[in-house]
């Protein structure tokens, strides 16, 4: 009854299609034979995707091979034979199938050979899976399963059958085989059918008959669910496939995706790289733009292809998106950041978010002067909200974007990267591409606490409690989360450790206390028990507390030793001196002095471990040292120390004439009086004798005639002790430079004496003003003493009695103008100037003089007004500088310099042409290409560096560029000949199968395009450091094709480079 009804069903369907061939919905004579179907033109797309297998006689699209899982074979067929000819090795057996049918064999045999049967099957996607167990009973034999898997490309599939060595005929063994599909078996006898369905809406490249309405595809589709089953693999994965896409193909359905896509556009610029998002723009748009790419069939060529092309370009507009969510701890989002080139948007939506809590906040600031301003600055609280779009914030780069989110994580879309998930604030900066990039977050902050108690993975031992409280109120402020916890678990490891190492340091400072009476170290302590508190404290990890607790344990073994020993410290001892002085330790019964043989045991004084022990004129002159013992208080000598016995000597610091004082130092309490002798006249002069130092008024006892003199030391009794020979010093004037026209001499004196000025200028003597300082620095008013025939003043210093004690010849120089370079073109001319003089300028150009406005600031730096004074051509001018009455003191002569423009490698296809420029007089371009001219965009920046719009203006067949600065009313000021460098595309060695061709480039390149086989394919591509570019193949390249053509592509879609690329 089966058999019948499938009869029954191949006559009604043949019927139908008359029927439609008589409606016009299907021409009978237009359909091609099964050699003609949509098999072939899935061969095609096959070459495009080919999927990695043991053994590939043909292959299908990526995507119809994904679907033919396990699962999708659930038909068991009983009708595939075992073997058609001779059971010898090379004949070939004929499998009934379905063209685009999945199938799955299972073979199962014994050989005695080393090696599996091959069977080599003509179909697509075969894979060829071999496994095999020993005989039990044999060495040699072996019993092998071979799994095929293929999708039939015609509705017979051979399948040839060899082997070498000892097959299966020598063994004995027959084959045994099982086979499964996505099809019904019954439905081989519809295949002709099936295929003819498939040509009348095909042609064999895969694209729509001219003839095919949807009608036509609906009937089609309504027939062939009467024979096959809706539920099975073959439908689902071919015939369902094909007729998807008849029905995208007809619609057009990947151009209106693109429609789609271009609404979310605005265009900012030349380019995609330069357009932006409008405010329709978001995540959950492109989410359901992208469900639409997805659902348009892969198994058709035409259509993939166009599918490949509007993924592609979903790619490069969905790329531009920035989207970030804040949300409440409900996980409802409470506001929505959107952001592209063409600006920021911040939205929210209608929804009641529960109670008032902050919930966060938003803000976007912009760097000005020395703070910010905001663009946009919002707070965001539990309540009821509408649906809202802030107005479009063009943001820029420098820009930043701070987010705070109480609640729940920010939720970003895949062009948003974040270091973590639990911060609740996060800076964001925009770069030059407009890009929101993470800066930093209350995480990151919250972590370097935390890392810096440990060195690595291993615990600092200087961790203070402190350190981890702080760390851990910083991390309790981070959202729940998996980083969050981490932090915790290092945290509690560090506090663990903590907590173990103070009850070791409490034990160490409790047994340390025992040692002391608050912080005197006990008299009865004992070496053992200072030795049993250090063992403590060395047993501690090193840090503050175990440094303090050691210095205490070394305070109390100092006052055990110093017990058992006596130290003594002698001062400086001066012949004549009365005591003897120094410090000691320990208790002293009493001291004995041995002089020359001589022993004494003279008085003492012993306050606070210092001593004072009485010498008197026991040490005669000619000493040169005695010994001094101390005796404690049972009797016994504990210290001996040699004293050195020093002569009393005087040091006179530098006396210039005229000081009133003469200073210095002495050694020897001895020392009690000064004398002093000028010339063989001797004077006892008022004097002060304070630590070591002494002080002697001179008044006008030394003059400039003074030759000899000499101080004295003398003793008590008006002995000479010691004295020195004094060397007369003049007093030195040090002179700054003087430019003729200021007003005051300045400089400095060294030495006391001089007290007054007087000049001579010309033969001309003048007692003039002047002003003299505490740190002897001088100033003498000139005025307009000095005329322009004199080069040499005079300057004497005269003392309190008028006597001329020094004098300094000063050369008058004349001021001087030093100009900075002058550009034609610019404003200004600036430079300095020497001297006072000048106050005032006059420019001449040309013979032609003007007073123009000028600026003097600090340090003689000048800025004259030009402006159009120096007109284009003018070789040179002549900067005048004047006095206060007009008067010329000083000139230069200043060459103009050319503009000069310094161009980068402009290479052909650059959208931009840049480079520097100097002078100020540019402010605009030209281009001229091959005698053409045109005024492009340009941008000038920071550093005189420019930027000009070249666009399409030079090609290949450009023979002269040339670049032209303007002045504001467009008179050329430079012009530079352009020499354009050529484009370059090296690819690198590609071996077969490699997902990326990699190479070196030179020039802007925007896009590659990869011609194989004559197909064309715009490609992923990364442009990286080094001017190497990585350009996506994945499988576009099949097994039958040894080269492809790589080409660069300018901003305009333009070739640059073509390059042919061998395949290995």
């Amino acid at each position: 009854m089966g058999k019948k009804k499938n009869l029954s069903k191949a006559k009604k369907l043949r019927k139908q299609l008359l029927t439609a061939s008589a409606t016009g919905l299907i021409l009978l004579s237009s359909v091609a034979g099964p050699t003609t179907s949509l098999a072939y033109a899935q061969e095609a797309t096959g070459k495009e995707k080919t999927e990695a297998t043991n053994a590939t006689q043909g292959s299908v699209p990526a995507a119809v091979s994904a679907k033919a899982n396990e699962s999708s074979l659930q038909y068991n067929l009983t009708n595939f034979p075992i073997y058609n000819g001779p059971f010898k090795s090379g004949y070939t057996v004929k499998w009934p199938t379905l063209r685009g049918a999945h199938y799955k064999v299972v073979l199962k045999y014994g050989t005695r050979g080393s090696s599996p049967i091959n069977f080599a099957v003509n179909g697509k996607d075969v894979q060829v899976e071999n496994s095999y167990v020993g005989d039990a009973n044999s060495q040699v034999l072996r019993h092998y399963t071979t799994i095929l898997t293929f999708t039939a490309n015609a509705n017979t599939t051979d399948c040839k059958v060899t082997w070498e060595g000892y097959g299966p005929e020598v063994a004995g063994s027959t084959i045994a085989i099982g086979a499964s599909s996505d099809a019904p078996q019954d439905l081989v006898q519809y295949a002709g059918e099936i295929d003819t369905f498939m040509a009348n809406l095909f042609k064999s490249d895969g694209s729509l008959q001219a003839h095919v309405t949807q009608e036509m595809i609906n009937l089609s589709k309504e027939t062939l669910q009467q024979i096959i089953p809706q539920d099975s693999g073959y439908w689902i994965n071919y015939i369902g496939e094909n007729l998807q896409a008849a029905s995208d193909l007809l619609n057009n359905t990947p151009y209106k995706i693109k429609t789609d896509i271009d609404s979310l556009r605005t265009r900012a610029g030349s380019g995609i790289a330069s357009e932006g998002l409008n405010s329709n723009a978001t995540q959950s748009a492109f989410d359901a733009l992208q469900k639409r790419i997805d659902a348009l069939p892969s198994i058709n060529p035409v259509l993939n292809q166009k599918k490949q092309e509007v993924q592609s370009y979903f790619n490069q507009i969905s790329a531009m998106l920035q989207e970030i969510q804040l949300k409440s701890s409900t996980g409802q989002v409470v506001a929505q950041i959107d952001s592209s080139r063409t600006g920021t948007y911040v939205r929210t939506f209608t929804e009641t978010i529960p109670g008032n809590n902050v919930i966060g906040k938003i803000q976007i600031t912009r760097p000005k002067y020395n703070t910010y301003e905001n663009l946009f600055n919002q707070e965001y609280r539990g309540g009821t909200y509408q649906d809202t779009v802030s107005n479009t914030k063009y943001t820029q780069g420098g820009d930043s974007l701070i987010i705070t989110t109480n609640e729940a994580p920010l939720a970003v879309n895949s062009n948003v990267k974040l270091s973590n998930t639990v911060s609740k604030t996060y800076t964001f900066i925009m770069n030059d591409q407009a890009k929101w990039i993470l800066q930093s977050s209350s995480y990151d902050s919250a972590k370097s606490l935390v890392d810096a108690l440990f060195n690595g993975d291993v615990l600092k031992p200087t961790n203070t409690q402190a350190q981890i409280d702080q760390a851990k109120s910083q991390v309790n402020n981070l959202l729940d989360g998996t980083e969050k916890e981490a932090l915790l678990a290092r945290i509690n490891e560090a506090q663990q450790a903590l907590n173990g190492e103070e009850a070791k340091v409490k034990e160490a400072t409790d047994a340390e206390n025992t040692l002391f009476n608050g912080d005197t170290p006990k008299a009865e302590n004992t070496q053992e028990q200072i030795n049993a508190v250090k063992a403590k404290v060395d047993a501690l990890k090193a840090g503050e507390a175990k440094t303090a607790l050691l210095a205490k344990v070394q305070k109390a073994q100092d006052a055990l030793e110093a017990k058992h020993q006596q130290k003594i410290t002698l001062n400086p001892y001066t012949l004549g001196d009365e005591y003897v002085t120094g410090t000691i330790t320990g208790a002293i019964k009493k001291f004995q002095i041995i002089v020359n043989g001589q022993t004494y045991e003279p008085g003492f004084k012993l306050v606070n471990g210092k001593f004072e022990v009485y010498v008197g004129n026991r040490v005669p002159e000619g000493t040169k040292n005695f010994t001094l013992k101390d005796f404690n208080v049972a009797g016994t000598q504990v210290a001996s120390q040699t004293v050195e016995v020093q002569a009393p000597a005087l040091s006179v610091d530098k006396y210039i004439l005229g000081s009133e004082y003469m200073t210095g130092s002495y050694t020897g309490n001895s020392i009690k009086k000064l004398r002093l002798t000028v010339d063989g006249k001797v004077y006892e002069p008022g004097f002060k004798l304070v630590n070591g130092k002494f002080e002697v008024y001179i008044g006008n006892k030394i003059n400039s005639n003074s030759k000899v003199i000499k101080l004295e030391g003398l003793d008590k009794a008006g002995k000479t002790i010691a004295e020195q020979n004094v060397t007369l010093e003049k007093p030195q004037l040090h002179m700054d430079d003087y430019t003729r026209g200021n007003e005051y001499l300045t400089g400095t004196i060294e030495g006391e004496g001089v007290k007054k000025f007087k000049l001579i200028i010309d033969g001309k003597e003048s007692m003039p003003g002047f002003k003299l300082t505490a740190d002897n620095k001088f100033e003498i008013y000139v005025g307009n003493k000095v005329p322009g025939n004199v080069n040499t003043i005079k300057v004497v210093g005269v003392d309190k009695a008028g006597q001329e004690i020094v004098s300094q010849d000063v050369t008058v120089q004349n001021p001087t103008l030093t100009a900075d370079e002058y550009i034609a073109g610019n404003e200004y001319v600036t430079g300095s100037f020497t001297g006072e003089a000048v106050k005032k300028f006059k420019l001449v150009v040309n013979g032609k003089e003007s007073f123009p406005g000028f600026q003097i600031s600090e340090g003689n730096k000048f800025k004259v007004y030009i402006g159009n004074k120096a007109p284009v051509g003018t070789p040179n001018f002549t900067l005048i500088g004047l006095d206060k009455n007009g008067q010329q003191v000083t000139s230069e002569q200043i060459t103009v310099q050319s503009p000069s423009l310094a161009i980068d490698e402009f290479v052909r296809g650059d959208e931009y042409m840049s480079g520097t420029f100097k002078g100020e007089g540019i402010k605009k371009f030209k281009l001229v290409v091959d005698g053409k001219e045109s005024t492009p965009g340009f941008k000038i920046t920071e550093g005189n560096h420019f930027e000009v719009y070249v666009g399409n203006k030079v090609t290949a067949s450009s023979k002269s560029v040339k670049l032209e600065g303007l002045d504001q009313a467009n008179k050329v000021l430079v012009s530079q000949d352009v020499t354009v460098a050529q484009p370059e595309l090296v690819a690198n060695e590609y071996k077969r199968n490699a997902e990326y061709l990699t190479g070196t480039f030179k020039g802007d390149i925007r896009s590659f395009k990869l011609i194989v086989a004559g197909k064309e394919y715009k490609l992923g591509f990364k442009l990286k450091a080094g001017n190497q570019f990585e350009v996506y193949i994945g499988n576009k390249v099949p097994s039958s094709v040894n080269s492809f053509t790589i080409e660069s592509l300018s901003f305009d879609g333009k070739q640059l480079v073509s390059v042919e690329v061998p395949v290995i």
